[in-house]
């Protein structure tokens, strides 16, 4: 006698596994991200006219846009299925890959949702009560036939109500909103750039971001093109203003931003690289994976980082790695020198005040290049170095960095040795050395 098992997965325990890995802003991006693919296959690069609003309150939440809708046939057939098989047509050039976006949002923020889109051919709706869904066997979702309101708007309007208290406190956060508010432009800069109105509670996203290099006659930054497959590459490495927090890498697949100033091993850092380090604060390099078939893409599917497997990612680890170097090589012989001229009493070193002066070029106007261009900077000999080692209370010496505009204990050390020597009326190193007895 032999029996059958079931073992096929529970509701609760697919909608468990399904929303818990992604954070709440970065699910909710998901949505947006469906609406501008839908803009884009309208128009890939012109997007004025195109609008997308979100409305979050502590009561519920809500997205719709004017970005052409979603076909009846694309609703029954694909976007309410759970997870994207190989027959599964894609947009072309879009940031949706995996299918389960706009589900595992729905099913994270609370017990009720409603879909209405509206197209050139179709009006319907899809209403779903979470608690009911689950209890049926089956796994299907109704779309009922609707009238369009206005035949001029053609779009998707997406609300979810009865919100869970996770969720409900987290929309009532002033610093959520704002959290979020910059992520959006973060990760949609380039769409708004392009003329796609973007905004949440009313206020309009804006874009202040602006993908730039220091390029003039003695500065000139990496400029590569790459293919890998049907995967596309454009790198861009250089030195722009100095800021540690901005410095890294910024990567992007088909231009939508999935990491932003990284400096992790993913993108070299410790891992074929020097580990990030204040002296790179001037470094940034940007690089695009572009590709019609968005699953050819090295992101994970929460679109929070890039996927080290990824064959594509394996290649364009190595040029990305290779531009970076020579980069950093500069940056820090530029410090030494600076280190060297400060203790010297030398002043800022040519490449230094260069760079002062320097002005920006907007990555997409810069041409091919294959050589880092930048000013040698070459350590005078000096008196072999040693270090000395104290320790004092954590808190009275980043008071003390605080108190000075300090960046590091490093720094804060040469100045506490600057102090001793001058409190001991010697001018410098080399005049306390002559003074001081020997035995």
């Amino acid at each position: 006698m032999s029996e059958e098992i079931d073992a096929s997965p529970t509701k609760e325990l697919f909608i468990s596994l399904l929303t818990k890995d992604i954070g709440l802003s970065r699910a909710l991006l998901d949505l947006v991200d469906n609406s501008v693919d839908a803009a884009r296959t309208i128009h890939e690069k012109k997007l004025d006219g195109f609008e997308i609003h979100i409305t979050i309150s502590e009561y519920s939440f809500e997205i719709w846009d004017n970005c052409g809708g979603m076909s009846r046939d694309t609703a029954l057939k694909y976007a309410f299925k759970f997870g994207r098989d190989e027959n599964t047509p894609f947009t072309k050039h879009s940031v949706g890959r995996f299918g389960v976006g706009m589900k595992r949002t729905l099913f994270k923020l609370g017990k009720t949702f409603h879909l209405s889109s509206y197209t050139e051919e179709d009006a319907y709706s899809v209403d779903v009560n979470v608690d009911e869904w689950k209890a049926q066997e089956y796994w299907k979702f109704k779309l009922i036939d609707s009238e369009r309101p206005d035949k001029s708007q053609n779009g998707v309007k997406i609300s979810v109500d009865l919100l869970y208290e996770n969720i409900s406190k987290e929309f009532k956060d002033v610093a959520f909103i704002d959290g979020f508010k910059h992520e959006l432009e973060l990760a949609h800069f380039i769409p708004i750039k392009y003329g796609l109105k973007i905004t949440l509670n009313g206020d309009p996203i804006e874009n202040h971001i602006e993908l730039s290099l220091f390029e003039s006659e003695i500065f000139s930054p990496i400029v590569l093109s790459k293919k890998i497959g049907d995967v596309s590459i454009r790198i861009y490495c250089g030195v722009t203003e100095r800021n540690k927090h901005d410095a890294g890498w910024y990567v992007f697949c088909n231009e939508r931003l999935i990491l932003s100033n990284d400096q992790s091993k993913v993108t070299g850092w410790g891992n074929g690289c020097p580990s990030f380090h204040e002296d790179f604060a001037r470094f940034r390099g940007y690089i695009f994976f572009d590709s019609d078939d968005p699953s050819l893409l090295p992101w994970t599917s929460t679109k929070t980082n890039l996927d080290k497997e990824a064959p594509v990612y394996q290649g364009a680890i190595r040029w990305l790695v290779e531009a970076t170097k020579p980069v950093l090589n500069r940056l820090r012989s530029l410090a030494r020198v600076k280190t060297f001229n400060n203790r010297h009493g030398e002043g800022v070193p040519e490449a230094e005040e260069a760079l002062i002066n320097a002005s920006s070029q907007d990555i997409f106007k810069l041409k091919h290049n294959d050589t880092f261009i930048f000013p040698e900077t070459r350590v005078p000999s000096e008196d072999p170095l040693t270090t000395i080692t104290i320790k004092k209370s954590r808190d009275i010496i980043e008071d003390l960095k605080q108190q000075y505009d300090i960046d590091s204990n490093k720094e804060l050390g040469e100045l506490m040795f600057t102090y001793f020597l001058e409190s001991e009326g010697f001018e410098d190193e080399k005049a306390a050395r002559l003074s001081l007895p020997t035995f």
